[in-house]
């Protein structure tokens, strides 16, 4: 499970910017001020059961983050709930009263029951919803399946974002007929997203949240290469929508924009790479001098060990009086000198690995003392 920081900041953030945008669309429905309700006048209007569906939605993540998943739960088992039912009335054609139970929807559309959120909506609302109720004991192929239907939530709020940017209205109609909103559409975008990060290294995310060298690189193009391809596609489709060009020349200026921008996109990646290489080259070469500034610094210690252990073996060889080194552990002899050899009469090898009491150089009753 999570474990940045980083990835706590984003999904807080992204929890923080969906509550926001759904307690001002609450606000517009409760005091009937239409513009909050769409933000942009004239584009669909977020409805109020998916705004308090956000609501509940981006206050569950935060409290995983706390370790409050009972509380969690219980708001997820709510959105679930009112997402599924609502589902079910699009499919099925029921109505369970539930579109209009707290508050009106007085703009009516034909076939459209007031106040129902779009079917996208729904199953978007139940994918997150269900994933963060299972967060907490998901097998690693359940959480494999978590992600990538988290993934299709991205793609459904993604095209519909596309459709509203580049004015295509089968992106962001599910039934040609109920309109996802585009507030709702970014929400949903952004907190999809920063869910998966709950299992970065599973599914795409995996892809942008690695260590590794490619990450790296997938983490710096691809922001650049999204909004050059967005920006484009919007520059082409508006040349082509007031005649300003031929066909022919759009496409061609549209190939030779996105080859120039993905030349300085690349030039710029490259130059990334390089100063990193650069730094690894550096610090190879510094660890390289560490290593040769400690090996001759062993050396040198090595040197002297041996330099003063030959004066002690010197010392202790020649000493009139009798040593003896022991194992403190043990107290079996380890060494003795030739002094102690006289001394005692015992040889050398008679006396190593023996205890002072195996040579009975000591009287019985003193051994205790």
């Amino acid at each position: 499970m999570i474990q940045s920081p980083i990835y706590s900041s984003i999904i807080k953030y992204s929890s923080a910017m969906a509550m926001f945008i759904a307690i001002i669309v609450i606000l517009g429905w409760c005091f009937h001020i239409e513009v909050l309700k769409s933000v942009i006048p004239g584009l669909p209007e977020m409805k109020f059961n998916t705004a308090i569906c956000f609501l509940l939605l981006a206050i569950a993540p935060i409290l995983i983050l706390s370790d409050k998943y009972v509380l969690s739960a219980i708001l997820s088992s709510i959105v679930f709930f009112i997402a599924s039912a609502t589902l079910l009335q699009t499919v099925f054609g029921y109505d369970f009263g539930i579109d209009q139970l707290l508050i009106k929807d007085f703009i009516t559309q034909p076939d459209i029951p007031d106040g129902r959120m779009a079917p996208t909506s729904s199953l978007s609302f139940i994918v997150c919803s269900g994933v963060l109720l299972g967060l907490r004991y998901q097998s690693i192929i359940v959480r494999a399946i978590s992600q990538y239907l988290l993934h299709l939530v991205t793609l459904i709020s993604f095209l519909a974002i596309l459709g509203y940017i580049y004015g295509v209205p089968a992106f962001y109609k599910f039934t040609f007929t109920v309109s996802m909103a585009l507030h709702t559409a970014l929400v949903f975008f952004f907190i999809s997203i920063s869910i998966t990060l709950f299992n970065p290294s599973i599914g795409f995310a995996d892809l942008f949240t690695g260590r590794n060298m490619g990450n790296i690189v997938a983490r710096r193009l691809f922001p650049y290469v999204f909004l050059v391809v967005i920006l484009l596609g919007f520059i082409r489709i508006q040349l082509n929508r007031y005649d300003l060009v031929s066909v022919e020349f759009g496409i061609a200026l549209l190939t030779t924009s996105f080859i120039i921008t993905s030349l300085l996109i690349i030039a710029n990646t490259v130059k990334y790479l390089n100063g990193i290489d650069r730094k690894r080259t550096e610090a190879e070469v510094s660890l390289k001098q560490l290593n040769d500034t400690l090996d001759n610094k062993v050396k040198e210690r090595t040197e002297e060990l041996e330099i003063s252990e030959e004066k002690f073996h010197k010392i202790f060889e020649m000493s009139p009086v009798g040593l003896l080194i022991t194992d403190i552990g043990t107290s079996t002899l380890l060494d003795v000198n030739q002094s102690f050899t006289d001394l005692t009469g015992y040889s050398k090898e008679g006396c190593l690995n023996k205890s002072i009491d195996d040579l009975n150089l000591v009287l019985p009753e003193d051994r205790n003392r």
